[in-house]
């Protein structure tokens, strides 16, 4: 763990377009800490250093804010508006406390691996030209005429098994109790050093969810001609995969700074998961 100090200008971020900043950036300036919006219609680079996002709404948000902060280098602290807030560091009716422990350089930060997803062109890869990154998942589904994808799977170029499903979910460590939990896939603590291939209502019972190596290469290959949806981190894409083309799946070169809600990943899935107490 790491600790977040000498904070001197951070990023505040909401999906909320009319969320009212005001009482966070007075509290901070009283801190001689200086807070600004994050504005995607300019260029925060030019400002300066950041030294860590503040994020404000529900798990969506603080992914959002997640995929923002790793452009920059810096952690990311999310206060949860929302329902679940698994990823969020604090709940609201923490926001007070989380916000001094902050200003007061109290908090820690741990790191994420994420995901680099590229497409795979005529046999040739133009590696980090055309690749997205994901905190989360990517989420490979049917398209709107529901017909059943016939996914193969091939990691580090050792065909594996080919997926007759509705979709295939990739998931890291972080993203394991989103959609993959959803789907049947286990759960990981956020520093496991893999991720997974879970299916999603897969044809056979006998297809499960596969974990792989974070440093394994792994390539989804739509064998069939059915129409295909693509999400990263549940943002619905333009990128969809035609028959015989491939996604290419690594671990970024960059992972991602967040503030996790208990230091004890065990405890916040039960306190969230609603597991019984020991």
């Amino acid at each position: 763990m790491n600790k977040i100090t000498n904070i001197k200008k951070v990023l505040l971020y909401s999906q909320d377009p009319d969320y009212d900043f005001s009482s966070v950036i007075d509290y901070l300036y009283s801190k001689g800490i200086q807070a600004f919006p994050f504005n995607p219609n300019f260029e925060d680079r030019s400002w300066g250093i950041w030294d860590a996002m503040l994020t404000f709404g529900g798990d969506g948000t603080f992914l959002r804010g997640a995929n923002i902060a790793e452009q920059y280098d810096i952690p990311v602290v999310g206060f949860n508006h929302g329902h679940l807030g698994f990823l969020c560091s604090f709940p609201k009716e923490m926001e007070k406390e989380g916000l001094e422990k902050f200003a007061n350089g109290e908090l820690s930060y741990s790191t994420r691996s994420r995901l680099e997803i590229e497409k795979e062109d005529l046999d040739s890869i133009t590696r980090g030209e055309n690749a997205v990154t994901a905190f989360n998942d990517l989420v490979i589904k049917h398209g709107p005429k529901w017909r059943m994808l016939d996914l193969a799977l091939t990691i580090n170029g050792e065909p594996v098994t080919r997926f007759t499903a509705d979709g295939l979910i990739i998931s890291t460590p972080a993203g394991s109790t989103g959609y993959n939990l959803a789907v049947g896939g286990p759960i990981m603590t956020p520093t496991s050093k893999c991720f997974i291939a879970a299916p999603i209502a897969p044809h056979s019972i006998t297809s499960r969810p596969i974990v792989f190596g974070e440093d394994d290469e792994l390539t989804i290959t739509l064998m069939n001609d059915a129409e295909t949806i693509c999400k990263y981190d549940g943002i619905l894409t333009s990128e969809t995969l035609k028959k015989d083309e491939s996604f290419l799946v690594t671990k970024t070169s960059s992972e991602s700074k967040v503030v996790p809600l208990h230091q004890n990943v065990f405890y916040t899935l039960k306190e969230k998961m609603n597991w019984k107490r020991l």
